[in-house]
């Protein structure tokens, strides 16, 4: 399914599977995150087919992927799934179902 600005449920699950990995959600685990610089590139991707182009992409991203990261260990402190959480908040982000 697209949403009405371009970007679709594909577009968003090649970017959390672009960045997702066990490595990602062991450091989760520990409450460790940085994020990784392929992010940044692809969100701006996402954006941009949605005819957005952000004022300060660097900050914009590292946020979106803090958000994504804590969400993920709020979520299940245990066992935290980064792409989960990515899928689930770049959709609402953009407004995809």
């Amino acid at each position: 399914m697209v949403s009405c600005g371009g970007v679709s449920k594909k577009d968003i699950t090649d970017v959390c599977s672009s960045i997702s990995s066990r490595y990602i959600d062991s450091q989760l685990k520990q409450g460790i995150w940085e994020e990784d610089p392929r992010f940044r590139n692809l969100l701006l991707e996402l954006r941009k087919k949605n005819g957005i182009t952000p004022n300060d992409p660097g900050m914009l991203s590292r946020t979106i992927y803090s958000n994504i990261a804590l969400g993920a260990i709020l979520e299940n402190r245990k066992s935290p799934n980064f792409y989960d959480r990515c899928i689930k908040d770049l959709s609402e982000d953009f407004e995809v179902k």
